[in-house]
């Protein structure tokens, strides 16, 4: 019963994001043909060696757990450990180098804010939920592969790695009697993108996938940490860059 239900609903975000990213790349095509009926702005932009530029990031997500053998032993116990996600917000700055004509190495270092955790249910007790709080400082490093430019649209891909380090009062405040994560997470991420030329700057709105490969579980010995064996992160984010 378990395995069937995290199983459903996992399959039920991934409609979600599949459905997110057809829409996302509809409204591009769109966007390109209507694009394509305008002057042409920022011409000289792609001979730029170096560009600079901010980004704001709106994003949820949620951890990915792999059950421990104590889970399977007692479940008559610890009936469930649900993870929860929730939004966040991350911000930053962006640093592109042109490598040639349709690839660019990317640096965005910044700062994300995160709210996820796993929701416990034990016999004879009201649902336990175990909601971890936290600031990453976040360093992306990213290549992007971009088509040709039409007029004044382009779509692109992107894929690399981010390493993030948490910092902040909360996790100071966590104790051994809680769910506790570590300090530092490496994940792997890509996602598809769009950048709109305008006269005066360019505007690049991205959807990005993170695949955390580092287990956050922090090993104390307690109920919370005992039920999982490990705990990766994930998170699907909307950036909007601003070059």
């Amino acid at each position: 019963m378990h395995s069937a239900y995290f199983w459903n609903k996992h399959n039920l975000l991934g409609r979600k994001v599949v459905f997110t990213l057809i829409l996302f790349i509809l409204a591009a095509l769109s966007t390109a043909e209507a694009q394509n009926k305008k002057p042409k702005n920022l011409p000289n932009y792609d001979d730029k060696t170096l560009h600079f530029g901010f980004y704001v990031a709106p994003q949820f997500s949620i951890f990915r757990v792999k059950y421990s053998s104590f889970f399977q032993r007692n479940l008559d116990t610890v009936f469930a450990a649900r993870p929860k996600g929730s939004p966040g917000f991350s911000t930053g700055f962006l640093i592109s180098l042109r490598l040639n004509d349709y690839w660019n190495f990317r640096f965005l270092p910044g700062v994300s804010f995160y709210e996820r955790g796993i929701f416990y249910r034990f016999k004879d007790a009201p649902e336990d939920r175990q909601v971890i709080e936290s600031t990453f400082i976040e360093l992306p490093f990213m290549l992007k592969f971009k088509s040709e430019r039409r007029q004044n649209v382009r779509m692109y891909m992107t894929g690399g790695i981010k390493a993030g380090f948490e910092v902040g009062a909360k996790r100071k405040e966590r104790t051994d009697r809680q769910l506790r994560t570590n300090n530092r997470d490496l994940s792997i991420e890509y996602g598809i993108g769009l950048e709109l030329f305008y006269p005066l700057f360019k505007f690049a709105p991205e959807i990005r996938f993170s695949l955390g490969v580092n287990n956050m579980l922090e090993p104390d010995n307690n109920i919370y940490a005992n039920t999982i064996s490990r705990m990766y992160t994930n998170s699907v984010t909307l950036f909007l860059n601003f070059e």
